[in-house]
Order: structure tokens, then C-alpha cells, then sequence
């Protein structure tokens, strides 16, 4: 109830128990067009504010696959998937880098790697 109204009266007294234990709130999610362009400008700083965002390094990756960074979603989807092969979020930015790139062995080498059959990439 908190983080949908921080500014209630219960809420208020959420965050003042919190602090006063020294805890401080999560912090407030970045917006969205704050994420995609520093994913645009500079990917290293993308990972930061996604960390503080509390946005998944997978999450992060699909972003970047969904703004046509086919690079950055490629790299990232494989870092991710290296350290953890069960998550989605980075198999569909690998599939989607691959796709963008219209590399059909990458694609099928990813698609693969989830037990999918070859596939042929659309046009």
C-alpha cells in the first residue's frame, strides 16, 4: 500500500518507522525514457540506474532489445544467461538481438539452447 501511496497518512508513518530504524524506502523506480536513453548514451550507466531502479539485468536487456540496440541486448542477454540460464527476460533479448540483426544461426543457436526446433526468421 506504501509504494501506491507513499504520501497517504499510513504511508507517511511506513516511511518514518523505516527511517527512524535506520532503513531507508526502496528507492523510486527511474522513469522509463530515463532508462532508454541512457541505454542510448551510455549502456554502462543504463546498468546502474536500472540496479537502482531495481530492474533485472534481463529487463534491462529487453529494453534494449525494444529500442533496437541490438548490441547491447545481445551482450547483455548473454551475460545474464551466463550467470542464470533460467531467465526469460534474457533468452527473448537474445532471441531479438539475433532477430534484429537477421542472423539466423544466432537465432537458431539461442533458440536451441531453449529446445526449440531451427526456425527461419521472418522478413
Amino acid at each position: 500500500m506504501v509504494a501506491r501511496t507513499p504520501a497517504s497518512s499510513l504511508g507517511k508513518q511506513a516511511l518514518a518507522k523505516l527511517e527512524a530504524k535506520g532503513r531507508s524506502p526502496r528507492t523510486p523506480l527511474a522513469p522509463r525514457s530515463e532508462l532508454d536513453q541512457a541505454l542510448i548514451d551510455a549502456p554502462e550507466k543504463a546498468k546502474g540506474l536500472a540496479r537502482r531502479a531495481g530492474v533485472t539485468p534481463g529487463e534491462l536487456a529487453v529494453r534494449a532489445a525494444a529500442l533496437g540496440l541490438a548490441s547491447v541486448a545481445r551482450s547483455a542477454s548473454e551475460r545474464v544467461l551466463a550467470a542464470d540460464p533460467g531467465d526469460g527476460d534474457a533468452w527473448v533479448a537474445g532471441l531479438s538481438a539475433a532477430s534484429l540483426d537477421r542472423d539466423e544461426g544466432r537465432f537458431n543457436r539461442v533458440a536451441a539452447g531453449l529446445g526449440l526446433d531451427p526456425l527461419e526468421l521472418s522478413p
